[in-house]
């Protein structure tokens, strides 16, 4: 059987679900062969970065960037484009996530 896979990566500007908000996420589709064991090709390919809207994700920001090194200039006006990151994971069989 051939299945879809996804490997998601999200960078944070902290630990909390509550003060804190993701401001990059990528992701890779790509194709697997399950009675041989074998990747088959990568199929999409995206990453996204957002800036962050509330006071305590910007107020974290500086201390974040220490561990995500990407700089506010990066990610300021940028936002998800929720559509395709939605569509991704409908298409996904499973997902490898990084600390999820």
């Amino acid at each position: 059987m051939i299945l879809t896979g996804m490997i998601l990566d999200v960078e944070t500007t902290g630990l909390s679900p509550i003060q804190d908000e993701m401001i990059e996420l990528g992701y890779v589709l790509f194709r697997y062969q399950t009675d041989t064991d074998v990747f088959l090709e990568i199929t999409e390919e995206h990453s996204f970065l957002r800036e962050p809207l509330s006071l305590s994700s910007r107020k974290n920001y500086e201390f974040a960037y220490r561990f995500h090194s990407i700089p506010f200039e990066d990610v300021k006006g940028k936002s998800f484009d929720n559509e395709k990151i939605k569509s991704a994971i409908q298409t996904a069989d499973f997902i490898i996530a990084h600390n999820a």
